[in-house]
C-alpha cells in the first residue's frame, strides 16, 4: 500500500493542477478513478504469464528511459550549459576546479557508453507492441 501512495500522490496533483476547476473538493472520487485504472492496468501482471510481460514492460519503461536520460543530462550540462561554466561553479563552491577527467567523461565518454546495455531476446511482434507503451 505504500508503494501504491508513492506513485498515487504525485499522479492526483498532477490532475489536480492541469484541472483545477473541474478537480476542485473531488479528491476522493479522483483517488477512486486512478486507483481502480491502476489496478485494471496491473490486472494482466497476475496471470501466468505475467511474469513474462513485467519483464517486457521493465525492459522497455525502466530501461530506456533511465539511458536516455542520463545521456540527456550528460549532453545538457557538457555541450549545452558548459564544462567551462561548470568548472567555474565547482570553483565557486568548493574553491578548487574540477577535474580535467570528470569535464572529458561527462562530454565525451558517458553520453557513448550510456547507450551500451546489456540486450533481451524478445519477438519482433512483442517488442513493436512494447514501443507503442
Amino acid at each position: 500500500m505504500d508503494a501504491m501512495a508513492i506513485l498515487t500522490e504525485p499522479l492526483l496533483m498532477i490532475f489536480e493542477e492541469m484541472f483545477p476547476k473541474m478537480l476542485n473538493n473531488r479528491r476522493i472520487p479522483l483517488l477512486t478513478v486512478v486507483s481502480v485504472v491502476m489496478f485494471l492496468a496491473g490486472l494482466p501482471l497476475a496471470t501466468q504469464a505475467g511474469v513474462y510481460m513485467f519483464l517486457l514492460v521493465d525492459w522497455y519503461t525502466g530501461t530506456w528511459s533511465v539511458m536516455l536520460i542520463g545521456m540527456a543530462k550528460c549532453i545538457m550540462f557538457a555541450w549545452i550549459y558548459g564544462t567551462h561554466r561548470i568548472d567555474r561553479d565547482v570553483r565557486l563552491m568548493l574553491n578548487r576546479p574540477l577535474p580535467a577527467i570528470i569535464r572529458l567523461t561527462t562530454a565525451f565518454i558517458m553520453p557513448v557508453f550510456s547507450h551500451v546495455s546489456p540486450r533481451h531476446h524478445y519477438l519482433y511482434v512483442q517488442e513493436a507492441l512494447l514501443w507503442r507503451v
